[in-house]
């Protein structure tokens, strides 16, 4: 693959993996310092970076807990050559760099198959008992279909039932063998364990189920090395700082929140540095926010006095 395009694919495509990055050493969002109930009106920080900490940072985190199944997916795709997956949306992003073992690869994928499809909200609720007016029936009777989707859910043993209103998908010729949608056939399901749940579908909406295909390709065989790559495309050198713009740089690299200016307009030092970005920002930005309306504040990588620096940069619109 074309090293240019991968790193284009960076600038434009990941940018919302790492938009909203300024702020973030605290778990903070931009512009407010870590603390909810402020918002400066400025914000610079500058943390030492390896290329392999670059290459982490500028590519999706398939590593983030929340993204186990993407995670689960991308170690199929990568260790079987291909994996065929049916949802109703793409289980995970295409032509987006990630890290995995050590190696920089993106997933693509072919649409197969889709078919009309409705999603249902299923709730199960647990009961003491059915009543003699009440219709049962039993767990190992449900058809194979509805058996599947319980069984998703860790239910084909029983409750207990901690995700109410959960979202399931049947196709239509699922629907036809189904007892539990489009509305139930039974008031109650009792499982061999002595659970007895009662069983309500709260609402539906029509949707489309799809066959992906997926396939991987390696970008880079080393994090390291690719890092690299983006650091030679991106990083530009600060140079040539007057005194005071130089304390502004030492307080954005030593303090742990970096350089802030909570109110009011922010002294003509780090003006002067922000036009500085500015005038760098169509060559060397990693990513531009697309939430803000400040062309230059963002992420950049930057050498300063023989280090890179990952720096977060965040000018308020009054201010920039």
């Amino acid at each position: 693959m074309d090293r240019r395009a991968v790193l284009a694919s960076i600038s434009s495509g990941l940018a919302f993996s790492l938009a909203g990055c300024t702020g973030t050493r605290s778990g903070a969002t931009p512009g407010n310092a870590g603390d909810p109930g402020t918002s400066p009106v400025a914000d610079f920080a500058m943390t030492p970076v390896s290329d392999t900490e670059i290459a982490r940072r500028v590519t999706y985190r398939i590593d983030l807990e929340h993204r186990t199944s993407e995670r689960e997916l991308a170690t199929a795709v990568i260790s079987n050559g291909s994996q065929t997956v049916t949802a109703t949306n793409a289980p995970a992003p295409e032509n987006r760099p990630f890290i995995y073992n050590g190696s920089v690869y993106e997933l693509s994928y072919e649409v197969l198959d889709a078919e009309s499809a409705t999603t249902f909200r299923l709730t199960l609720s647990t009961v003491e008992s059915a009543s003699q007016d009440e219709d049962s029936i039993r767990y190992q009777n449900l058809p194979t279909v509805d058996k599947g989707v319980l069984g998703r859910f860790g239910w084909d043993d029983g409750g207990p039932f901690e995700a109410q209103s959960v979202e399931t998908v049947y196709t239509d010729d699922e629907i036809v063998d189904s007892v539990l949608v489009p509305s139930p056939d039974y008031e109650i399901i009792e499982w061999s364990s002595g659970t007895t749940a009662r069983v309500g579908v709260e609402e539906s909406s029509g949707t489309e189920q799809r066959t992906y295909e997926y396939t991987a390709q390696q970008v880079h065989a080393s994090a390291a090395e690719f890092g690299r790559s983006v650091r030679a495309d991106h990083a530009f050198v600060l140079t040539d700082l007057s005194e005071e713009q130089t304390s502004v740089v030492s307080t954005a690299i030593e303090h742990d929140h970096g350089y802030q200016v909570d109110e009011g307009d922010p002294p003509e030092a780090f003006s002067q540095l922000v036009d500085r970005f500015a005038r760098e920002s169509e060559a060397t930005p990693v990513y531009e926010d697309d939430e803000s309306d400040s062309s230059v504040s963002g992420s950049y990588i930057v050498r300063y006095d023989d280090e890179i620096y990952w720096t977060e940069l965040f000018v308020s619109e009054s201010n920039g």
